[in-house]
């Protein structure tokens, strides 16, 4: 089952009996969690880790913007009734606000 038919790919496991390292004996089965597959696929696997990691870059973005607004969202709220409030309390609630920005510091999206 080739890339090119549009199959599944074959995952195949080594059944050399436990050796440490491959001595060439082609003694492949059929295995879901194998580590080998055939040569042509390569291209297959290639093309869907490439597809994963910009789908998980998306979302990582998409994730960081949500951290940043609800950052936003809960400074403003918390120093709106800051007024009325006593100072430990509200450094206790401004507590997930500066672990937010931690965060998004780390990569270089704080402001």
């Amino acid at each position: 089952m080739s890339a090119e038919s549009g199959k599944a790919v074959e995952r195949f496991d080594c059944t050399n009996g436990g050796a440490q390292f491959c001595q060439g004996c082609y003694t492949m089965t059929v295995d879901s969690d194998g580590e080998y597959v055939r040569h042509e696929d390569y291209a297959k696997l290639e093309q869907q880790r490439a597809a994963l990691v910009e789908a998980l870059t998306a979302a990582n973005a998409a994730l960081r913007e949500c951290l940043r607004e609800c950052a936003d969202d809960l400074e403003a709220e918390v120093n709106a009734r800051a007024s009325g409030e006593l100072p430990r309390r509200i450094e206790r609630d401004l507590e997930p606000v500066r672990k937010a920005r931690v965060l998004l510091a780390q990569r270089g999206e704080g402001e």
